[in-house]
């Protein structure tokens, strides 16, 4: 029975070893800011006027004016998609 606790334990430790090699780490905020505005360019590079990205924790509040509420909405759904966004506040304005 000590035998197959120590095969059981020995298996346990390298699966936890693969998974922490393979596992990205979460991005710091600053580089979630980063990304959420390049994902906004990609997706319209008119899509948000004066665009301003804030992150904390994880939380995205997007600043700034778009065309239409469609385009606010759009902006939103583009941010939540970046990894690592936990939640997006709008803070966005329509010029219409």
């Amino acid at each position: 029975m000590n035998r197959v606790s120590s095969i059981v334990a020995s298996l346990l430790l390298l699966g936890s070893v693969a998974y922490a090699q393979t596992s990205t780490p979460p991005a710091n905020d600053s580089q979630i800011s980063e990304q959420v505005t390049a994902a906004l360019r990609r997706a319209d590079p008119n899509l948000v006027v004066k665009l301003e990205v804030d992150t904390k924790d994880g939380v995205v509040t997007l600043n700034g004016q778009t065309r239409s509420p469609q385009d606010a909405m759009k902006a939103i759904q583009t941010a939540r998609s970046v990894p690592g966004v936990t939640q997006v506040r709008n803070r966005l304005s329509s010029v219409r």
